[in-house]
């Protein structure tokens, strides 16, 4: 899925984390790891490829902010 669909697709992901969050108290960790193995889903990512896109995305991010947010 690419384009405008997708683009509805992430706010709509967007709004349902946050009610999540919000609303019914869900831990934001859970919340953010479920809408994005979600969204992977629907974005056409392969079910067995999930785990490590989302690990890769963690740890990146984790990388930058440890050696490049001194």
């Amino acid at each position: 899925m690419t384009g405008v669909p997708f683009v509805v697709v992430f706010i709509l992901a967007v709004v349902v984390m946050i009610v999540m969050i919000s609303k019914f108290k869900i831990h934001p960790f859970l919340s953010i790891l479920l809408i994005s193995t979600i969204l992977g889903v629907i974005g056409g990512i392969p079910v067995t490829d999930i785990a490590s896109v989302i690990g890769s995305g963690f740890s990146g991010t984790l990388v930058s902010l440890l050696f490049f947010g001194l």
